[in-house]
């Protein structure tokens, strides 16, 4: 939800802050509760609830 405009200003857009080929891949999924449900460091699940 805050990605892409962040990692724009702070001038690491090439880096992250989109889901991308070749761009870091650190993310939460979250539940319609906002609840966290699997988070991924690297595109590699390190927690699944």
């Amino acid at each position: 939800m805050a990605t892409e405009v962040p990692a724009r200003s702070c001038h690491i857009d090439h880096v992250c802050g989109s889901i991308r080929l070749g761009r870091a891949a650190d993310f939460i999924v979250l539940s319609d509760k906002l609840e966290l449900e699997e988070t991924y460091l690297d595109g590699v699940s390190v927690y699944k609830k």
